[in-house]
């Protein structure tokens, strides 16, 4: 049976029946419905509140706006939301967001609001985020580098290719990484792998030998099968997302260094080994693709490898090699994107990080099945990101960025790709994201409006936004096409299925919230006896312990319009 919690800052007034345990979260608990949709809204389970279901503004509630009154017939063990979107650029006030109260018509019951408040009490959220220690995907420095115009364009870097040896199997190179204190150091490194689409070079450093399996160093063995890995990620990667610098039908072959394969090389990144624990799995810098002298015009330049390439963690990599095998799908991806969006298109980040990670998690998506990583492995994100955003889904902007709590930031950039992916064109849309003229919102609206969204009316992601909380409320349920959920299975590329799962089955602890009850499932819940400011382009899923499970045949909302104009609210029956 799923688990709703209810958010408060303060213990609501006690609600007249059975008593819950008093946490400092509160729970609603309600049955699942998925099988037994409500339809009694013009035949679906969702009612957009408009103009016409308020009536005229008499002042009588005063802050709270213009209110209207609705009958809800037939409720046999349904549960009520009230969903509220905020399609603004900007922050709403707690008390511009609406508000719904519920009348019972029942014989021997009250028909007087359940509520003993003339409106719900303004409230901050408090912080939940369980950002602590954690392995990153990226430095914040790569970011920073990757999402921002490419020092020359692609023809010109063509023009500077550099002519640099031929590496075999046992050769050492030098390479250019950051130590500890983030200065640029050489590290000696050896080719230990090979395959037909990357080279795999291994820092003396971080080279097992003789060390014992699980060390956190990487052995020759290891380094084969991160080859094969690739080799095997390689074609399904650029058959989605493009090409990478120099890849195949590239101007020039090769690229920057004139070899073919792209290079991976494994040290110990941060070298934090032995201390902390690794804090960062691997990273795609940019700065490779480009000669020392175009970089050296930047601030503070990096140091140049001369090379398509990416980094993977030597200690992740000899611990944690199913963790280390999506990395490498996340920074290939990044290094195709970087190629066809600002080497090959000349374009450029405008709004944050989002728009790049949120495509580089759908590669990990998409492409981790092929290699034995399905949805219900713990390392794939649809197990990794998900709980993480469930929770923390209310305090953020769909399309937005928060540096400062990078864990949740990844997972609310996943969580509304997939979201797009699986109800909006699947593969096809992701491909049209990854290949159409734009980046950010822009890429997406684009691809929401062309003919790989078989979906009429959802052709930005403002009307996108407005149908996520379906995807929320319904997220366990796939018993209808037409549903909008997580737990859909959407094939519109043969061969590249992004397959459905139930968000109700995701289990996760936070730790930093006093006596938060264990097993909790589904996303949070907030008391709609409470309000809350909204963040710019989000949403919030608002309901009561006593809107849980209703039985009766009729009842009656009593809805308060939002005083923003931007916000618009929604039933939802399941």
């Amino acid at each position: 049976m799923p688990v709703f919690f209810v958010l408060a800052a303060c213990q609501p007034i006690p609600e007249p029946q059975e008593q819950e345990p008093v946490y400092d979260i509160p729970v609603v608990r309600t049955t699942d419905n998925a099988l037994s949709p409500y339809t009694e809204f013009s035949g679906e389970p969702v009612l957009k509140i408009t103009d016409a279901h308020y009536d005229p503004d008499d002042g009588a509630y005063g802050a709270y706006g213009a209110y209207g009154a609705m009958k809800l017939p037939n409720f046999t063990r349904h549960s009520l939301f009230l969903v509220k979107v905020n399609h603004s650029g900007r922050t709403v006030d707690a008390l511009s967001t609406g508000w719904a109260e519920l009348y019972y018509i029942v014989p021997g019951r009250s028909t007087a609001p359940r509520t003993a408040q003339a409106g719900p009490i303004a409230a901050g959220l408090p912080s939940v985020f369980s950002d602590g220690n954690q392995i990153l995907k990226d430095l914040p420095e790569t970011m920073k580098f990757n999402s921002s115009l490419s020092p020359v364009s692609g023809s010109r870097r063509t023009r500077e290719m550099q002519a640099v040896p031929v590496y075999n199997l046992g050769d050492t190179r030098d390479f250019w990484v950051q130590d500890q204190n983030d200065e640029w150091i050489q590290l000696p490194a050896v080719l230990r792998a090979e395959s037909t689409r990357t080279k795999v070079w291994i820092a003396d450093s971080s080279y097992a030998g003789s060390a014992a399996p699980g060390s956190g160093l990487v052995d020759t063995a290891q380094a084969q099968t991160l080859a094969a890995k690739f080799d095997q990620i390689y074609g399904h990667a650029t058959a989605i997302f493009g090409s990478e610098p120099g890849g195949s039908g590239s101007a020039s072959p090769g690229g920057i260094d004139g070899d073919q394969k792209v290079h991976i090389l494994v040290y110990d990144i941060k070298f934090d080994r032995g201390t902390s624990g690794a804090t960062a799995a691997g990273f795609f810098w940019a700065k490779d693709l480009f000669t020392q002298a175009e970089l050296d015009y930047l601030s503070n330049p990096p140091k140049t490898n001369l090379a398509e390439m990416f980094y993977l963690d030597a200690d992740i990599t000899g611990t944690n090699p199913d963790f280390i095998y999506l990395t490498m799908i996340h920074e290939f991806q990044h290094m195709i994107c970087y190629n066809e969006k600002q080497l090959v298109r000349r374009l450029t980040v405008t709004n944050n990080y989002w728009y790049l990670e949120m495509l580089a998690m759908l590669a990990e998506d998409l492409i981790a099945p092929k290699i034995g990583i399905g949805t219900g492995h713990p390392g794939h994100p649809a197990s990794n990101r998900m709980p993480e955003y469930l929770i923390h889904y209310p305090f953020m902007s769909v399309n937005g960025w928060d540096d400062k709590i990078p864990l949740a930031s990844y997972s609310n950039a996943y969580a509304f790709g997939a979201y797009l992916v699986r109800n909006y064109g699947g593969a096809a849309l992701l491909k049209e994201i990854a290949l159409n003229n734009y980046m950010d919102d822009a890429s997406i609206n684009a691809a929401l409006a062309s003919a790989a969204n078989p979906v009429s009316g959802v052709s930005n992601i403002q009307a996108a936004l407005g149908r996520y909380g379906e995807a929320l409320v319904y997220g366990n349920s796939p018993y209808t096409s037409n549903r909008i959920s997580f737990n859909r299975t959407n094939e519109t590329l043969a061969g590249y299925p992004f397959s459905g799962f139930n968000i109700w089955l995701e289990t996760y602890v936070v730790s930093n919230i006093a006596n938060f009850p264990p097993g909790y499932r589904g996303p949070l819940v907030i008391n709609i006896n409470y309000a809350y400011d909204m963040r710019p382009n989000s949403l919030m899923v608002q309901s009561r312990l006593d809107w849980q499970g209703i039985t009766t045949r009729d009842a009656i909302l009593v809805i308060h319009r939002p005083k923003d104009p931007d916000v618009d609210l929604y039933l939802m029956v399941r």
